[in-house]
């Protein structure tokens, strides 16, 4: 036992003389007279210059050390500036008796002045191309003798006295896209780094970016964790500080604040972002992510909601204009509630929330297969008012002149996004207004499939009736086509105009059916290509704005030489049933069916609405049946049975703005033609009596004349005879 402690003690003595005869020699040798030498091998491995201006200093026990200033790396051939990296000070000291327990400790790594350019030409070469080369050589040849060496245990601990790095600087150019980006002023320091025991960090850096004019200032702090040997790596108490500045930005600065704690467990495949929230123009986000199996097939879940904010106050946080709306109250309450599950080929949201001045839509949207873009989805809404959000129509009118359609306006349909839909959805809301019209229980469902857009079937109540409709475009040819299908029933006429136009122009309960299809690239193309068919039938109602009857009295009165009757009442025209029927052909609707019918009279209608040309050429026909008291008038027995041709021409203008002073002026452009008409007929009638009258006139004096010659010859004859 004796002998083998002195061999042991001898062995190490032995050793220990070494190692300080080793230290001693390292420790006298002067590394900087190798400067050259190394230069000369970067060049031979890489083709690029190495210039190692400052002094490089080494250590080799306890600390195996390496301090070198002053560095810099030529750019690779044809780019410009001359130098691709470049460093002021780098400072590495590692322990040498721990790896022989397999454990690395190293003291402080500081890095100073680190910059960096990288570049990509228009090409898709880079600058670090010849490098990368360079690297896989070295790479394979690694790999041969990996190959021929048993591989050895991992380490067995691993110590950092800290990470302290100053200023470093790199920038990115690159020709392809055209961004010119830096990461500049960037620092970072951390505590001592120990495996497996949390560490806290900071670091500041900006960010820009030079097309767009912006730059970013960032700071982060937090705490870390590294176990390498159970793959474990946490982020906690994170902390991220943000303000933007640029052209690029409606307002500056921008801030952000984010707070959250990662836990990554790479054995498990997981991670677990369990408290995330981000602060932004006026918005608080807060949510959870939970990442499974991420290094095979990876599957993200998670929740987000954006606590009630403003969106007015969003807005102005952005330097917008603030948005003028009918209601000032509109735009000040919203928040977002939503849970999402995402893989590679998918992704879907369910339940979403969206909320917004107490209307709220609720329902699912999924993407089922990303490389697609399919898009499915189905949403309810449970009441809105679109009109509040409108900017208010006085304001309007006011502040801008209206723009004036010429009807020749493109309409810049997107073809080729349209042709890439792949979307299936249903919608559904509970009570909706939208300029003016008020509907209830409205369900649609919206298909998009390589072009072809449908939405059908629609169906609603309304104005105490229903519709049922449907649209169709067709863009997968060159000119997109379109159609449209609706059918109103048991609608109640009068307020479904005037919301819908703000027109009390007729009343009664009705059905409107319609069926029509078109196809163009503008407006004017839209209608003059229009075709389908019309049908209308209502009962119990009245025509506002005229009065047929009064009308027929004051032609009946104006041909037989009274003078036209006035009334005071407001002009209408009562029915108890209206029915027509019209076929529209390259944008011209003719009607040759009207038909109106009343206790009082009945009203019969023939002509076309030229829609392109905004024009309305008709002929209503009306025949009084009875007593026309009813309608406005005096007593009028003699007009029982009178039939009353009443023009209706205009633009749709005139009529819009005053039917019945356009019914007049046609009523009297018809009686004017009529009046000229009887006086050319009693012109004729004197004349003939006058050319009468001339011919008897003659033949009497030819009479006289020739009573007067047989006198006088008789005279004369008795004279002779004497």
């Amino acid at each position: 036992m004796k002998k083998l402690r002195w061999i042991v003690f001898s062995v190490l003595g032995v050793f220990l003389l070494l190692v300080i005869v080793l230290a001693v020699m390292l420790a006298t040798l002067d590394i900087n007279r190798y400067k050259d030498d190394i230069t000369q091998l970067v060049q031979q491995q890489t083709g690029r210059d190495l210039e190692i201006a400052g002094e490089i200093d080494l250590s080799f026990f306890p600390w195996l050390g390496f301090s070198v200033q002053s560095v810099s790396l030529s750019n690779a051939a044809g780019f410009k500036p001359e130098t691709f990296a470049a460093v002021d000070t780098v400072n590495l000291k590692l322990k040498l008796l721990p790896l022989l327990k397999k454990e690395v400790e190293l003291s402080a790594i500081e890095l100073a002045g680190l910059s960096v350019d990288l570049q990509r030409r228009a090409n898709g070469t880079t600058n670090w191309d010849d490098l990368m080369a360079s690297q896989d050589s070295s790479q394979q040849a690694s790999n041969k003798k990996t190959e021929e060496t048993p591989a050895g245990s991992p380490l067995a601990a691993l110590t950092i006295g800290g990470i302290a790095i100053t200023n470093a600087n790199i920038r990115w150019r690159d020709g392809v896209s055209g961004t010119d980006a830096a990461l500049s002023q960037f620092d970072f320091s951390s505590e001592a780094i120990t495996l497996g025991r949390p560490f806290a960090f900071s670091s500041h850096f900006s960010v820009s970016e030079k097309q767009s004019a912006l730059e970013v200032d960032l700071d982060l702090k937090g705490r870390a964790l590294v176990d390498l040997a159970n793959a474990r790596y946490i982020l906690e108490d994170i902390q991220l500080s943000a303000t933007a500045r640029g052209e690029a930005l409606p307002k500056e600065p921008l801030e952000l604040r984010l707070t959250t704690s990662v836990d990554a467990d790479l054995n498990q495949g997981e991670v677990s972002v369990d408290t995330l929230t981000l602060e932004s123009l006026g918005m608080t986000l807060e949510g959870q992510v939970h990442v499974l199996d991420v290094l095979a097939s990876p599957r993200v879940e998670g929740s987000v909601e954006i606590t009630e904010f403003s969106p007015r106050r969003t807005l102005d946080l952005l330097g917008m204009a603030e948005v003028e709306t009918t209601d000032p109250d509109a735009l000040k309450q919203a928040s977002t509630q939503l849970r999402f599950v995402a893989t590679p080929e998918q992704v879907s949201v369910e339940p979403l929330t969206l909320q917004l001045d107490g209307s709220q839509l609720q329902g699912r949207i999924s993407i089922e297969d990303l490389s697609r873009q399919s898009l499915r989805f189905d949403l309810a809404l449970d009441h809105f008012d679109v009109d509040r959000y409108l900017p208010p129509t006085a304001d309007t009118a006011q502040e801008t002149e209206p723009d004036q359609a010429t009807g020749d306006e493109a309409l810049n349909l997107p073809l080729e996004l349209l042709r890439s839909l792949d979307i299936k959805g249903a919608f559904s809301a509970g009570e909706l207004k939208a300029m003016g019209l008020r509907v209830q229980a409205l369900k649609l469902s919206l298909s998009a499939d390589r072009g072809l857009i449908q939405v059908q079937p629609v169906t609603a109540t309304l104005y105490q009736g229903s519709l049922r409709s449907g649209a169709t475009l067709d863009a997968r040819g060159a000119i997109p086509r379109f159609a449209v299908e609706a059918a109103l029933m048991d609608i109640q006429a009068e307020p479904l105009l005037k919301d819908a136009v703000d027109m009390d122009l007729l009343s009664g309960v009705g059905e409107v059916s319609t069926d029509l299809e078109t196809q163009g690239q503008s407006v004017s193309e839209l209608m003059s290509q229009l075709n389908g068919t019309l049908q209308i039938r209502f009962k119990d109602g009245a025509i506002k704005g005229i009065n047929l009857a009064q009308q027929a009295r004051q032609v009946q009165d104006v041909l037989s030489g009274r003078r036209p009757e006035k009334s005071t009442e407001v002009p209408k025209t009562d029915f108890s049933s209206l029915a027509a029927s019209a076929k529209i052909t390259k944008g011209v609707m003719v009607n040759r069916d009207l038909d109106l019918r009343s206790p009082l009279l009945r009203v019969e209608g023939a002509g076309q609405v030229d829609l392109p040309r905004e024009y309305v050429d008709y002929d209503a026909k009306v025949l009084i049946t009875s007593d026309v008291r009813g309608q406005g008038g005096k007593s009028r027995k003699d007009l029982s049975g009178l039939r009353a041709s009443i023009p209706i021409r205009g633009t749709f203008e005139e009529l819009s703005t005053d039917i019945t002073g356009a019914i007049q002026r046609a009523v009297k452009e018809n009686l004017s033609d009529k009046i000229d008409e009887k006086i050319e007929k009693e012109r004729e009638k004197l004349k003939e009596k006058l050319r009468e009258e001339e011919k008897k006139a003659k033949e009497k004096l030819e009479r006289e004349a020739e009573d007067q010659l047989k006198e006088q010859l008789g005279k004369e004859l008795n004279k002779l005879l004497k």
